[in-house]
């Protein structure tokens, strides 16, 4: 028989194309995902890549966005995954045999607010919730104090060990003329009043600096609070104190609860920015490339 590219039980049906035969040609992919396809009655010595590395990096790269195969033991049968990096058309396809699928990698932007796409958070998870502001559930999920007024003692709740710490809030400024300064955003951790305890500039290092050593390695903090992610000297400080990457988003985030271990921050619509523990920005792209090492999933 011929070798033949076939749909992954994983890669959803609804993203996948066939002809009227039930030839499979074509897979629809979000930009930041991984996906898998097998191949089947694959001659040892084949290799599997990409045609276009501007949106599916090939064999050849060795790092997470490389394309991998893996052969089933005492089978022609390959399994291929890849990394939908940015958006465009490519053909995954055996080196040699005119054998393909067409990849189209498609922008994460969903049509609204309400569609936005959820990233799945894996490992041990915790988040903090501002009183008014529940929208997130995790393994562990504790609710600010609404007297406390201490940004050392913010994460005291935390279990050591974690992979995941959110953080749920309101975003914004104090007043109308504070919101020509981008760096006066701030997180309303106590809900939403001008008297209450806030994280922000002035507090971020005494407050995130308790996590250092306390999580696990490769931990993420992902800032569910509107608009917090236009404050790049409040994230930057996050990130560097806590030596964990920040997540955040500089739109406004829809105002109701996720299910459990889900966040919605990894959608164009939220345009999301991601610090790394340097302090400095790095490409989404990039830091999703290391979804394995991070835990979490950004669905196809």
């Amino acid at each position: 028989m011929a070798a033949l590219f076939v749909k992954h039980p994983s890669f959803p049906q609804a993203n996948s194309f066939f002809t009227a035969s039930n030839f499979f040609w074509k897979m629809r992919v979000r930009e930041w995902a991984f996906a898998q396809v097998n191949v089947t009655d694959v001659d040892v010595g084949l290799e599997v890549t990409s045609n276009n590395p501007n949106v599916v990096l090939g064999k050849d790269e060795a790092s997470e966005k490389g394309l991998k195969q893996t052969r089933s033991p005492g089978t022609k049968n390959v399994t291929v995954k890849f990394y939908a990096m940015d958006p465009g058309f490519t053909f995954v396809h055996l080196i040699g045999p005119d054998v393909k699928v067409q990849v189209e990698v498609m922008t994460r932007r969903a049509p609204s607010e309400a569609a936005i796409s959820l990233t799945k958070l894996e490992g041990k998870t915790v988040v903090i919730n501002a009183p008014d502001a529940k929208a997130y559930t995790m393994d562990t999920s504790l609710t600010f104090n609404t007297k406390a007024g201490s940004a050392g003692s913010f994460f005291d709740g935390v279990p050591s060990g974690v992979n995941h710490v959110v953080v749920s809030s309101h975003g914004g400024v104090l007043t109308d003329a504070d919101k020509a300064d981008a760096n006066k955003l701030c997180m309303f951790v106590s809900g939403f009043d001008l008297t209450s305890f806030r994280l922000d500039v002035g507090n971020a290092e005494e407050a995130f600096k308790a996590l250092k050593g306390k999580v696990a390695k490769d931990c993420v903090i992902w800032l569910g609070g509107c608009t917090i992610g236009a404050n790049d000297k409040f994230c930057s400080t996050a990130a560097k104190a806590s030596g964990c990457p920040v997540v955040a988003v500089v739109m406004a985030l829809v105002a109701k609860p996720f299910p459990k271990g889900n966040v919605d921050m990894l959608d164009r619509v939220a345009v999301p920015k991601v610090f790394g523990t340097d302090g400095k920005l790095m490409a989404v792209k990039d830091f999703c490339a290391k979804q394995e090492k991070h835990k979490f999933v950004v669905p196809v």
